[in-house]
Parts: C-alpha cells; sequence; structure tokens
C-alpha cells in the first residue's frame, strides 16, 4: 500500500462504492500552524465520523489505533503528539485501487480526549473530539466587547474566529449586510455569537471536510437527487427504519429583531405555501408556527432572510428514515438523497440530516433524513 500514489481527491464515483473494493484510512496530526507532524495510513483499527447539519459542532470524529511499540504514538505527557494540548487530527477514508490510493477528507478535528490500554496486540490508543469549531467554543469571551454598527457580517464572524486560529481558512459569501452595535458580555459564547450572525443573511457556518470555515445561505433542498440510496443489486441499502413524528416540523417561522430608535421591532414570516404540500399551512396538517428572536436583525430583508434560513432547517413532511448502508463518501449532510425501499412503500427524495462514517471495512454507514418539502413563501 505504501509504494502506491496517494491522491486527495473531492469525489470517487458512486458505482466504486457499490461493488468489492479495498478501503484506505489515513490519519494525520497537525499542530498549531497546520504543520502535518505525522501521519499513517494502516493503523485505524476502529473509529467513525460523525457529521450532524442540526448540532452546534457538525463534526465529530472518534478514533482507535494500535502502537504495537514502532511507531511511538502513545502520549505519555503534555508534549505527546496525540495528548489532548492543541493539536488536532485530520481523517481520510478511500478506495485503493490497482495503481493508486484516492482519499476523501473526512474532516479536521481537535484532539479532546485521549484514551490508551494495554492489550495482546499493543497498546490500544482512542481519541475523540469535535471539528474546529470546538477551539471556538472553548474560546469564552474574557471582557466585555462590542462590535460597532455598520460591521459587515462576514468581517464581524471572521475578527472574532482570527482571535482564536490566526490561519484559519475560509470559504464565505458575499455579503454587504452589516450589524447594529452589539454588546458582548464576558463569558459570552463565541462561537453561538458568530452563529447567530450567520443566521441573520439565512446563513450557517460551519467547517467542511477540508476543516475549511464555510459560510453559505441555508437552502430549501429541490431539483434532482445528489445521490441515490436504493436496495437491491448494485444498490447501498442494508436496511431502513420509518418514522411519522410532527413534533420536530414547522410549517411557518416567524422572526423578530430589533429596530432603531423608537421603532418596532423589525418581523418577518416564511411558511409552507404550497396547496399540494403535507405540511400546507392551510391545509389539514395546521397551523405549526415557530418564533425566532434574534436581537442582531435589525431590517425587514435580514428578518426575511433569517425566516427562509430557519424554515429550511424544520419544514418537511413528518416522515423521518433512519438507515444502515454500503459506505458511500459522497454524502453529506443536506445533501438530496433519492430513497428507495419497496417494503417501507419509500420512493421519494429526502434530505440527510445525519450521517455517521465508518472509518474500517467492517463498519456500516448509517445516517437519518426528512423528506423534502414541496415548496414554501
Amino acid at each position: 500500500m505504501a509504494d502506491k500514489p496517494v491522491n486527495i481527491v473531492e469525489s470517487i464515483p458512486d458505482e466504486d462504492f457499490a461493488h468489492d473494493h479495498t478501503i484506505a484510512t489515513k490519519f494525520e496530526v497537525l499542530g498549531f500552524n497546520n504543520e502535518v507532524l505525522l501521519e499513517n495510513i494502516e493503523t485505524v483499527i476502529d473509529g467513525s465520523v460523525e457529521l450532524d447539519a442540526g448540532a452546534a459542532s457538525r463534526g465529530r470524529c472518534s478514533l482507535s489505533i494500535i502502537d504495537d511499540g514502532s511507531y511511538d504514538y502513545v502520549p505519555v505527557n503534555a508534549a505527546s503528539l496525540l495528548a489532548p494540548f492543541g493539536n488536532e487530527i485530520r481523517v481520510s477514508r478511500g478506495i485503493e485501487y490497482v495503481d493508486r490510493i484516492d482519499l476523501m477528507r473526512l474532516g479536521v478535528f481537535v484532539i479532546e480526549s485521549a484514551s490508551t490500554a494495554d492489550t495482546p496486540q499493543g497498546t490500544l490508543i482512542s481519541l475523540a473530539g469535535p471539528d474546529r469549531s470546538g477551539d471556538i467554543v472553548d474560546a469564552l469571551f474574557e471582557a466585555p466587547d462590542q462590535i460597532d454598527s455598520g460591521t459587515e457580517i462576514d468581517t464581524a464572524i471572521l475578527n472574532y474566529v482570527r482571535e482564536v486560529m490566526p490561519l484559519v481558512e475560509t470559504n464565505f459569501q458575499d455579503t454587504a449586510v452589516t450589524t447594529p452595535r452589539i454588546d458582548i458580555m464576558e463569558g459570552d459564547d463565541r462561537w453561538a455569537l458568530v452563529s447567530s450572525l450567520a443566521m441573520v443573511i439565512g446563513g450557517q457556518l460551519y467547517f467542511d471536510r477540508s476543516g475549511v470555515l464555510r459560510l453559505e445561505p441555508i437552502v430549501f433542498p429541490g431539483g434532482d437527487a445528489d445521490v441515490e440510496m436504493v436496495e437491491g443489486e448494485g444498490g447501498l441499502m442494508l436496511g431502513a427504519n420509518r418514522d411519522w413524528d410532527r413534533g420536530p416540523v414547522y410549517n411557518k417561522v416567524i422572526v423578530t429583531g430589533e429596530a432603531a430608535g423608537t421603532e418596532a421591532p423589525v418581523r418577518a414570516v416564511a411558511y409552507d405555501s404550497n396547496p399540494e404540500s403535507p405540511t400546507y399551512y392551510y391545509g389539514n396538517f395546521g397551523r405549526k408556527p415557530l418564533f425566532w428572536a434574534n436581537t442582531h436583525v435589525r431590517t425587514v430583508g435580514e428578518a426575511e432572510n433569517a425566516a427562509a434560513g430557519v424554515l429550511a432547517e424544520v419544514i418537511g413532511a413528518p416522515d423521518t428514515i433512519s438507515f444502515s448502508s454500503l459506505v458511500n463518501l459522497n454524502f453529506n449532510p443536506n445533501t438530496l438523497v433519492k430513497i428507495t425501499r419497496e417494503r417501507l412503500g419509500v420512493d421519494e427524495l429526502h434530505v440527510l440530516d445525519t450521517i455517521s462514517l465508518p472509518l474500517t471495512a467492517e463498519g456500516e454507514m448509517s445516517g437519518r433524513t426528512r423528506a423534502v418539502a414541496l415548496s414554501v413563501t
């Protein structure tokens, strides 16, 4: 394996995952300045990467490796590479072909915990931690601060992230939306603040699988499926459960913000306006509004963007699929999936909310989806 060229790729053909193949898994240890301190492509024996579009930290990793004495990986003090004192692990998985190894990034994760155990095969080292947002979550504001009125949203976000991660790589949508004056208190949650600012423009802030911080709009999934989840020969699905639960589903979002001077607070709504939708606001599903307040919203346009973004996360038929399948690394949170499971009466589009990607050949991919809403206003 080590003699073959290793390529980092953005995607691998879906059909390659559906047929017999040899997997390859790689982990790297990164230092403070993204320097690769260690890399290994052969010793991962267990673990998974969990990606959840609705979680504060989208990604979380658990990873186990064996050191038989030939690697010197065992953490013994704060200076050890795998000790939880600032280093990160970057995890990749892919396919070993005859002439090469193609790997896809699964994420960059803070080493939050490390444990060791003596086994007949060597020392078992277990690591776990969130994606890079974990460092920002930890960095609470230590003193009062203020965002000046008129500061662009993306600038405010980047300023507070770079106080913690000076070399962070970003991919931000263009926006000219500005903030009101925002007072920050000692002890406030830094990640909660910047995530809340992203919602002002109907956006989401997260670290992607390459460790890049992204600010992008939350959009209603639609159109053709990005990937398919089908049963039978050539398909990926191994098993599925279908649940109907209207509890987490809303068909209207009412956003209120803050206005300047003595004006009334700004307000905007977004709702399911399609009479053919099972969650049509004026239909049999009934009226189920969600109220969402954000003091950083100060114009009607910002409130409308926020309402659309929040609704995109909570709308959908009260129909979720929990599945297990062969691994396809092209699946991501918010991926639009065509799911076909005849015994459950499922043949429809779903949006992927969570995904668990195993790091070993024996593991199965699992996840949860929700049915796609038809349209909103």
